[in-house]
């Protein structure tokens, strides 16, 4: 897992260009090769997220790319776009395995090519990272989306950032 994550980074630092749902699904077929049904391509059947309710759907791909476009296309700041794309993809678990992964790869890309730092939980604050995360989980976007959002870029974004526009 360590050496396909080593993988993934070195995408992110390798490639530039825009972002696009295929940056995500190159991420994904990086780092969760081998360990799924099918990686590098959205999933196809239902599942299960550990310790919460929720279930999302099975992922269409013209959906997903609506909803990429219009968080990206929203006038707040970089920072605040690449955490909501990060934590979308990751509550709608758009692929078999590596979501979490392929998610913070995602952002970072965003966010390291735009000079912004970059996102990263360490150890100590994982506790309240999937506290928080579960709690977007069940809830979906509002308060509980906000407040993930936040207490990211206050705590795991190392470099320059703001969530202002």
């Amino acid at each position: 897992m360590v050496l396909r994550l080593k993988r993934g980074l070195t995408y992110i630092i390798e490639h530039d260009g825009p972002y696009q749902l295929q940056t995500s699904l190159a991420i994904n077929d990086i780092v969760a090769q081998d360990e799924a049904l099918d990686w590098g391509t959205l999933r196809t059947g239902q599942i299960q997220i550990g310790g919460v309710d929720f279930v999302p759907p099975i992922p269409v791909q013209a959906t997903v790319e609506t909803q990429i476009t219009r968080i990206l296309a929203s006038h707040t700041s970089l920072t605040y776009r690449a955490l909501l794309l990060m934590f979308n993809i990751m509550r709608a678990q758009l692929f078999w395995d590596g979501n979490k992964r392929t998610a913070f790869l995602t952002a970072n890309y965003l966010m390291s090519h735009a000079g912004v730092g970059l996102v990263y939980v360490t150890e100590n604050q994982l506790t309240t990272f999937h506290q928080l995360l579960s709690a977007y989980y069940e809830a979906g976007a509002g308060s509980a989306l906000t407040k993930l959002i936040q207490w990211t870029a206050e705590n795991c974004i190392h470099g320059p950032s703001t969530l202002k526009s």
